[in-house]
């Protein structure tokens, strides 16, 4: 390829811009490149590549009141886009495709490689280099001059070919690709994971269709929030999103130009005029918006309040931004390159944004990378970060700790970062598969707590529950607890491992908070282990005056009622009203991975049939039944009983009542039994 400099100049009089009420200085006008068309730029330190319709321009902007050319090259089609990374430029030139360009020597930029593929966007990690060409096209470049393709993805069906993809952008284990649909107008962007390059595939999607809604015109990621921006006829410039779990990203807020009208198009900002937001850039707690005359600066340390705290008017058409450090490059069309200082933005005060970067998923006893990046502009000092890993272990102090989980599950994180006298907090989720065996196989010893909880009850109660492990054997034991919440499906309720020294009893105090992190829940509690234990437990009403509890054995499995037998409750008391005497509530658990029916016979103490209750029972579900003789028997019952019984296939299940005062809030516990079939 010949290369060239760019001649075409234009008149340096028509370049006055028109700072904004604030800081004067915010953003201070450097320099300019006074050479049109500039179209496209990305900065690497103090070097600045351009595109000028179809030339690449390498600028040295060491001295921004005079960036000067140290080369250029002609490419077969316009520039749409440039990354840099690695001494080379991959260069979006459209249906000319993707240039791949040598610029170790700025003076003599070479093409070295290219893909004969539609190029609208591109963005490089490491030697991976992800192309918006209608699909989303990964490549290894290792060997610039050779390209090699690695996978596809489409927004069609299964990541089939569909929606012209047209802007990209990567972070870690993950590509966010946008397009605009052509068909009924409107716009959608997806998270794809590209780990494993040659299967990306998608992990979560945001559409907005309909002709009224703003066009989607860049996509830029900065730690755990997503930046897009938009031009049409309504809708935001910029909208922010959390994506600490990429899979379900979450709206934080939105920019709308305070020129424009107020109404409802983005979260009550404004209807009407387009923003018109070409392109944007974030560094150190700002989003540096290209818009349709200018630069915008944003505050994003509060992403769910993002601000414009200046502005700057250029001459022509904003339609690219590139930020190096406190150095901001605006390309102008025919107004050339405009570079701002914006060190002076953040002037005003301390500001502060928590931007993470956690791993979605981990494996119980392997360690996990936890990075706490943050965002901040004017803030003094040192940072403090405090990690909670969401698993009742201690928190940690430092920057980027790794923490090893101990069991499975969903867990919830939070990282809160202090600096400079302002804070910032922000939380995700993490699901950590478990490696202990799952709540079907709990081990060769298996027993049930049926009932267990940390939540307010009725009449002003505060339940809680200790559970006691004692090993009765002559060698320590690793013992599994699962937690059975109530109505719903534990299939997938993880191991909480705990182990037991021998001949040693293991208290777990308020074992649903300190051990399951429940704030609010009952259920029952599956115990396992490899050798025989004694469980025992105690659920108790929490009072000012001290606790009312009820002893609750954890009865083998093996003693679960199966289908075709039935089991009594019996001793079952409950008042007309609810401020005296006793209430019952009957409380079933499901001891197998299948759906169970239970049925429940309701009697007076002299064997009058009062009315029946059918629960039925997700796998390894727990339902308590409250009051349970209301509606049967408004009158009262006094030591009644309820014959309890499986007609499902396979069925089994253990069941309890707790019959309650209601003046002191001390329960009683009785277990269910069948009754002997001999002597």
């Amino acid at each position: 390829m010949r290369a060239r400099r760019v001649l075409i100049g234009i008149c340096l009089a028509c370049l006055v811009g028109f700072a904004r009420p604030g800081n004067a200085d915010c953003p201070a006008l450097a320099g300019r490149w006074p050479y049109a068309p500039v179209q496209a730029v990305s900065a690497f330190g103090t070097t600045v590549y351009l595109g000028s319709e179809a030339t690449l321009v390498v600028l040295d902007a060491s001295n921004p009141g005079a960036p000067a050319a140290l080369g250029s090259l002609l490419l077969p089609g316009t520039i749409q886009t440039i990354a840099v990374s690695g001494g080379n430029a991959f260069v979006a030139a459209g249906n000319s495709g993707l240039r791949i360009v040598n610029v170790a020597d700025p003076a003599h930029p070479i093409e070295v490689g290219h893909v004969d593929a539609p190029a609208y966007d591109v963005a490089v990690s490491g030697n991976r280099v992800f192309l918006a060409s209608g699909d989303l096209r990964i490549y290894d470049a290792s060997n610039p001059a050779a390209p090699v393709q690695l996978g596809t993805w489409g927004t069609g069906p299964n990541g089939t070919t569909g929606q012209r993809i047209s802007l990209v952008a990567v972070s870690g284990e993950y590509a966010y690709v946008g397009w605009n649909l052509s068909d009924y107008g409107g716009f959608a962007s997806a998270v794809i994971r590209v780990s494993d390059a040659s299967h990306p595939f998608e992990v979560s999607r945001t559409n907005f269709p309909g002709l009224d809604t703003p066009v989607l015109t860049d996509i830029e990621v900065v730690g755990n929030l997503l930046l897009e921006t938009f031009a049409g006829t309504s809708g935001p410039g910029l909208t922010i999103a959390n994506i600490s779990n990429p899979s379900a990203p979450v709206a934080l807020g939105c920019y709308c130009n305070p020129s424009a009208p107020v109404g409802n198009g983005c979260m009550g900002c404004y209807t009407g005029p387009a923003p018109y937001a070409r392109a944007v850039a974030a560094s150190g707690g700002f989003a540096f918006l290209a818009e349709e005359r200018g630069l915008s600066v944003v505050s994003i340390a509060d992403p769910a309040r993002p601000s414009r705290v200046a502005s700057f008017q250029t001459a022509d058409l904003s339609v690219d931004v590139a930020v190096a450090g406190s150095w901001v490059y605006v390309a102008d069309r025919q107004g050339g390159l405009w570079l701002f200082d914006t060190s002076a933005c953040g002037a005003s005060g301390c500001s502060l944004a928590c931007a993470p970067s956690v791993p979605n998923t981990a494996t119980a006893g392997a360690p996990v990378v936890f990075q706490g990046s943050y965002l901040q502009s004017n803030c003094g000092g040192t940072p403090t970060f405090d990690w909670d890993f969401g698993d009742g272990s201690p928190h940690s102090s430092e920057q980027n700790p790794s923490h090893t989980y101990a069991f499975g599950g969903d867990l919830r994180w939070t990282l809160s970062v202090g600096l400079g006298g302002a804070t910032c907090t922000t939380s995700g989720t993490i699901h950590v598969a478990s490696t202990l065996p799952p709540i079907s196989n709990p081990g060769s010893f298996a027993y049930l707590v049926a009932t267990s909880a940390h939540k307010d009850g009725y009449n002003g109660t505060h339940w809680a529950t200790d559970l006691v492990i004692t090993n009765p054997g002559l060698a320590g034991t690793v013992v599994r607890l699962y937690f059975m919440k109530g109505w719903q499906d534990n299939s997938g309720s993880a191991a909480h491992p705990v182990i037991v020294p021998l001949r040693r009893s293991l208290k777990l105090v308020d074992v649903v908070q300190t051990k399951f992190l429940e704030n609010s829940a009952s259920g029952a509690i599956l115990v396992g282990a490899d050798v025989p234990l004694i469980v025992t437990s105690r659920t108790y009403n929490l009072t000012e005056s001290g606790s009312y509890g009820q002893y609750v054995e954890g009865f083998p499995l093996v003693q679960a009622v199966p289908s075709g037998q039935a089991a009594w409750l019996v001793q079952l008391s409950q008042s007309a009203v609810s401020t005296i005497g006793f209430r019952a509530n009957v409380g079933v658990v499901n001891v197998t991975g299948q759906h169970v029916r239970v049925d429940i016979a309701l009697y007076a103490g002299d064997g009058v049939w009062l009315g029946d209750k059918t629960v039925e029972l997700n796998p390894f579900d727990f339902q308590q039944l409250d009051r349970i003789f209301t509606a049967v028997a408004p009158t009262g019952v006094d030591n009644g009983y309820a014959l309890l019984s499986t007609s499902t296939q396979g069925g089994r299940f253990l069941a309890y009542a707790s019959v309650i005062d209601n003046q002191t809030g001390d329960p009683i516990a009785v277990p269910a039994r069948i009754p002997p079939s001999g002597p």
